[in-house]
């Protein structure tokens, strides 16, 4: 167990002991963290973020393998997801630390972010690896997937070292590894979004990636109104028709993108996505109701 990306890194693996998965899983947790931590003035991503206007930056391998599958989760979501998002998100920080709760931003500091927070505001040249942007000011942020592309890295380690099954448990993003051990299922807790405990369990019986995403993670109250961290890239507000959203997947990092998608995307429209898309999913609304889409249902059991 350790931290990294901002939240408790648990990994459970089953296995003969000497065994150093878990050790180099958390590795690479921090490696990922040095590298798209965008708050991190040592990080790529903060010294890109930096200079990608003044000039094209060529960019690790790694970094433009995320960025170019971000990019085409964006339009998969259609813009729900935006990894270009770092405007907005600066915008609200404080707020939402608590930094500043007297005032809410300006609504034309908003319209301003949201112009400057386009994905077609990044140039990227293939063949030299270079990547640029069109206009000062946009910054890239990979907060919202970066946990589900480690969790996907983490299970290739596992398949290298020959562990049958483990568990990572990384906040928001939970994935479990291969079929439980001497039991039936893995059972994953859903998180009731306004109290302690839990809403229910999902019974898994193989790998899978369950991302959540709610209003109840880092927010404030103002004025008996909640503002949250997840923000909707065309209002520039925290979305504000869904509680919370889980997504289940074998792909960590479509789960953590679909997640934060469709909470932007509401009830309607985000049913609507996911039904289109055949993708798992557990959303709950704020009269508490929990909605299902594919397969979720037969896997979910709901806490008496």
């Amino acid at each position: 167990r350790d931290i990294a990306m901002d939240t408790f890194i648990e990994i459970t693996t089953y296995h003969q002991p000497g065994d150093t998965a878990a050790e180099e899983i958390l590795k690479d947790f921090k490696y990922l963290e040095s590298i798209f931590n965008r708050y991190d003035e040592n990080s790529v991503v903060y010294n890109f973020n930096k200079h990608a206007f003044e000039k094209p930056i060529s960019i690790p391998s790694i970094f433009e393998n995320l960025l170019t599958e971000s990019l085409k989760l964006s339009d998969y979501t259609e813009g729900h997801f935006n990894p270009a998002i770092g405007p907005l998100v600066d915008v609200w920080r404080k707020v939402i630390k608590g930094e500043d709760i007297s005032n809410l931003p300006d609504i034309n500091i908003v319209k301003e972010a949201i112009s400057i927070s386009k994905t077609e505001n990044i140039i990227i040249n293939e063949r030299k690896g270079q990547v640029s942007f069109a206009i000062p000011g946009v910054s890239l942020d990979f907060g919202a997937v970066v946990k589900g592309f480690a969790v996907d890295r983490a299970f290739e380690i596992l398949k290298n070292k020959g562990i049958e099954r483990a568990v990572i448990n990384a906040g928001g993003t939970i994935g479990v590894y291969g079929s439980p051990p001497g039991r039936k299922y893995w059972r994953i807790g859903i998180q009731h979004p306004r109290k302690e405990g839990i809403i229910g369990v999902l019974n898994l019986t193989s790998t899978m990636v369950i991302s959540t995403s709610g209003d109840y993670e880092r927010y404030k109250i103002i004025d008996g109104k909640r503002y949250h961290h997840l923000l909707n890239p065309f209002t520039g507000y925290p979305t504000e028709e869904l509680l919370s959203v889980t997504i289940i997947n074998k792909n960590g990092f479509l789960s953590d993108a679909v997640s934060t998608a469709v909470m932007s995307m509401g009830l309607e429209k985000g049913i609507e996505f996911l039904t289109q898309k055949s993708l798992m999913a557990i959303i709950i609304t704020p009269d508490l109701k929990i909605h299902f889409t594919g397969d979720a249902e037969s896997l979910f059991q709901p806490e008496l």
